[in-house]
């Protein structure tokens, strides 16, 4: 009896663990690319709860004339347009290696050099920018133009410095970012 017993919480264990561990890759393949995501899964990498003075390269895209674009659309119209802009913008930024942070509005911040860094970071945030103003003239606008709406035009702005990086927010939710003057002059560019 004990040897069928100690099977069935040994499986029943294991399902749990598999079960937790989908459950945190989806979580994090939302912000990181996958091979980040396979290491902080595997405990390779630790995505620190504490906050840590890194360099780092932080970059935002924005949809130029925004709320002009947006006045007087159906909100389906304008939820479709932001889906299909950041859709073709988050898979550069992790093609790129970088760190989606978050959306903000019609735009988006990535980072890179944290969690992991790299010695390339600040030629790879450029190569992203360089990637996404290509992919939106070539993919995004031309699809566009073809159902008969308006081109979108975005702004890139980019600052490497020293930024605190870690998991911030309240005890009920929590997300990995990072603050402090770079990011704020990334913001403004």
């Amino acid at each position: 009896i004990a040897q069928p017993a100690a099977l069935a919480v040994a499986n029943a264990r294991l399902m749990r663990k598999v079960e937790e561990d989908a459950q945190q890759r989806a979580e994090l393949s939302r912000f990181l690319s996958p091979a980040l995501v396979e290491k902080v899964v595997s405990n390779e990498l630790n995505v620190a709860k504490q906050g840590d003075k890194v360099q780092a390269t932080v970059l935002f895209s924005d949809i130029r004339g925004f709320t002009t674009i947006s006045d007087g659309a159906a909100p389906e119209a304008v939820v479709s347009m932001l889906n299909e802009y950041f859709e073709a913008m988050v898979e550069i930024v992790f093609e790129f290696g970088g760190t989606l942070d978050k959306f903000i509005g019609d735009g988006l911040m990535a980072v890179w050099g944290t969690p992991v860094p790299g010695p390339d970071d600040p030629v790879l945030a450029v190569r992203a920018a360089t990637r996404m103003r290509l992919l939106l003239e070539t993919t995004v606008n031309r699809a566009r133009t073809g159902r008969g709406e308006p081109p979108l035009a975005a702004g890139y702005g980019i600052a490497t410095g020293k930024v605190i990086a870690g998991a911030m927010g309240a005890r009920r939710r929590q997300d990995f970012t990072v603050i402090g003057d770079t990011v704020n002059l990334a913001s403004r560019i």
